[in-house]
């Protein structure tokens, strides 16, 4: 049997559906699959805080809004 390990993010600004698929079978497999999906998104451009992850686009509104405390 095989698995295709692999997880779709889908960027949480608002009215934004891009999505990044990330093959979580690449690479070290001694990493932690959430420590390969940071770096994969890291890797590509995108922002994430506890309010979610952001693609390029939204990244820069993202990091606005966190830093001013909410969305506005």
């Amino acid at each position: 049997m095989t698995r295709d390990m692999n997880i779709k993010v889908v960027c949480d600004g608002k009215n934004c559906s891009t999505e990044l698929e990330i093959d979580l079978d690449d690479g070290n497999w001694d990493e932690i699959p959430d420590m390969k999906i940071e770096r994969e998104l890291e890797r590509n451009g995108w922002y994430s805080n506890l309010d979610g992850d952001y693609c390029t686009k939204c990244a820069e509104k993202a990091r606005k809004d966190w830093r001013n405390g909410g969305e506005g």
